[in-house]
């Protein structure tokens, strides 16, 4: 499960990721179903293709989209789905887009791959600043 996640005025909000590390480290055993969880990723697309798809042998196309590169990418990654990482809100938006005022430095492509090394995960296969939904 995630350990954070970012309200829309941009306040923290704590996930039950945290309360579940601090347990394990305490020595408590804990049984987590969620992001990053393959089996979470294969869960939502055997429900998808239920849903959605009349012949089993219909190509499903995934696309999972978030703003943690430890949760929701590395997850996509790991169950074999493309992702796109959302830049401009979110887990990591402080860090790939300073405040106004503040040099950028590299471009968002450089920064978002930098993150993902830094931190040791895959990369996302896409990259965008924000998605709306428009009716």
């Amino acid at each position: 499960p995630d350990f954070c996640a970012i309200d829309a005025d941009g306040t923290v909000l704590w996930m039950p990721g945290v309360t579940a590390e601090q347990y394990e480290a305490l020595g408590g055993v804990v049984q987590r179903f969620g992001k990053p969880a393959v089996e979470h990723f294969n869960a939502a697309i055997a429900c998808a293709r239920q849903c959605l798809v009349k012949e089993s042998d219909t190509p499903l196309r995934v696309l999972h989209i978030g703003d943690s590169v430890h949760h929701d990418i590395a997850g996509a990654a790991a169950a074999g789905i493309d992702s796109v990482l959302i830049t401009s809100f979110g887990v990591h938006a402080e860090e790939l887009h300073p405040p106004p005022g503040v040099e950028p430095g590299p471009d968002l492509k450089r920064r978002v791959m930098h993150l993902c090394d830094r931190e040791g995960v895959a990369s996302p296969t896409y990259i965008m600043e924000a998605c709306t939904w428009a009716p």
